[in-house]
Formats: C-alpha cells, structure tokens, sequence
C-alpha cells in the first residue's frame, strides 16, 4: 500500500436529501457518497508516518471528526475556524492531522470585511487563484 506525505481534500459533506439530478455533482457534494467515518479511516490507513493529512468541513461537525481521528489514532495539530465575516458564526473549519502528536496550533480566518469585501488576508492566501482581486 503507497503511503503519502501530503493528504488534502475538500470531500463531500453536504447532507442534501434531494438530489440535484446531476450525479457527478452529487458525488462530489453529498457525504452520503462518502460518510465521514470511512473518509478519516482511509486517509489514515494512506498517511505515512511523517505525512499530514489536511482537509475542510463544516465547523459543527468537529467533535464527531475528533472523535473519529482518535479511534485510527490521528493527532489534531492545526485547526484554522473560517468565518463568511465578522458578523457571521463559522461554517467551515480547516483541520490537519498527523500521526504523530504536535502541539496545537488555532487561528481564525474572516472572508469578507464589513463593506462585503474580501479581507487583506483572504486576498493573500488566495491570490495565485484568482485573476482579478
């Protein structure tokens, strides 16, 4: 079995009941496609000893991930709790994981200013993406 240095994904994780009539769409937004569970054990089971497994998902399911990480004993080591804008909770989280313990390092990341403009930040980690900012 290969194993990687370097995991990162944006897996599925919507929990859409109605399907949107497009399958290929539905693969890759519904977590019905591709639970949660099953995700972290197969990342896990392809993660060297060294590699760090790095992905997004929705900021309220964070106790379940941690959950799930500890059982194919993977190590929380950067959590990055992304908001829309000051005004907004966070629906999003970006996490990495290890095997390895580390110690925890957490930020924060706001999209938008209060004008509804993106932030200095945003703009920074985002600018070899987009064309125009």
């Amino acid at each position: 079995l290969k194993r990687f240095d370097l995991i990162i994904s944006n897996p599925p994780f919507f929990e859409e009941a109605v399907p949107s009539g497009d399958i290929n769409r539905d693969e890759a937004r519904q977590a019905k496609f591709l639970p949660l569970e099953e995700f972290i054990q197969i990342s896990a089971s392809l993660l060297s000893e060294d590699g760090y497994f790095n992905f997004v998902y929705p900021t309220q399911q964070t106790k379940q991930i941690l959950k799930l990480a500890k059982q194919v004993d993977l190590h929380l080591t950067h959590t990055t709790v992304v908001f829309p804008n000051d005004n907004k909770n966070s629906k999003r989280t970006l996490f990495s994981f290890t095997k390895t313990a580390q110690t925890l390092l957490s930020d924060e990341l706001t999209i938008k200013n209060e004008e509804g403009e993106f932030t200095l930040i945003y703009k920074e980690l985002t600018k070899d993406f987009y064309i125009k900012f």
